[in-house]
């Protein structure tokens, strides 16, 4: 198992994850037959798994160690995971049982063939949509070779550690050799037009609160000012008497 260093936040702004993309060649070398395969793996910590259809990742079990995320290039055909064949995608989370899988010969590919294989996998937090992408030539397909709906922020509770796992049997002599020769992780933000809109909300129900408080700041003072500064006395000084009248009738 090779991953990143340090855990990666995917946490978002205004809601569950970050978007992010990848972009991976690799390629395997199988010394007849080939071993089980390698994934590309998203972990919510570094303990590692097992060998053979474990792929590196699951325990003897099957099951997960840490939270798990694992797209399997599977070259072996392990039966009790219900694999379809010895040439395959899938898309693994609790256990090493593909939630979804597809044949890789359906993109004219045999992963275990010796080829530099290139793989892209793009995800939409806010489509909560997941989508793997396969080629030989370099050039990203437009369709995905599949998709699935799933919301990674309900899988993981904090960061993860992003990288690759891969493995071979240990009850036959089927082994490969892996290689990893580019790859790229890309994370970025993405706003649906209600994240906007309830930021907007947000800032002006702020903008509000912030003026409503001067406000109430700016009366509190003059009320301090009136009860402590009397205000200013006028002295009046009385008029005197009117002359008498000389007027007579």
């Amino acid at each position: 198992m090779a991953l990143v260093s340090s855990p990666i936040d995917m946490r978002g702004y205004l809601y569950g994850w970050k978007s992010f993309r990848t972009h991976f060649t690799f390629r395997i070398e199988p010394i007849h037959p080939p071993g089980d395969g390698l994934a590309f793996v998203m972990l919510g910590g570094k303990e590692m798994g097992t060998e053979g259809g474990n792929l590196g990742v699951y325990n003897r079990s099957g099951w997960q160690n840490v939270q798990t995320v694992a797209i399997e290039f599977d070259t072996y055909q392990n039966s009790d995971y219900e694999d379809i064949n010895a040439n395959h995608v899938g898309i693994d989370f609790q256990t090493a049982r593909s939630n979804k899988a597809r044949d890789a010969s359906a993109g004219n590919i045999s992963l275990a063939g010796g080829e530099v294989i290139h793989a892209w996998i793009d995800y939409s937090a806010v489509d909560e949509q997941l989508e793997v992408r396969i080629g030989l030539d370099g050039r990203k397909p437009r369709d995905p070779f599949f998709s699935y709906s799933v919301a990674l922020s309900e899988i993981f509770s904090g960061p993860v550690y992003v990288g690759f796992a891969g493995s071979n049997s240990v009850f036959c002599k089927c082994h490969s050799f892996y290689s990893i020769l580019y790859w790229t992780f890309e994370t970025f933000w993405e706003f649906h037009p209600l994240h906007f809109l309830l930021g907007f909300i947000s800032f002006v129900v702020l903008l509000v609160l912030v003026k409503f408080l001067h406000c109430d700041r700016s009366v509190s003072s003059s009320d301090y000012q009136s009860n402590n500064f009397p205000a200013e006395t006028a002295t009046y000084m009385p008029l005197p008497d009117p002359p008498p009248s000389n007027r007579t009738s």
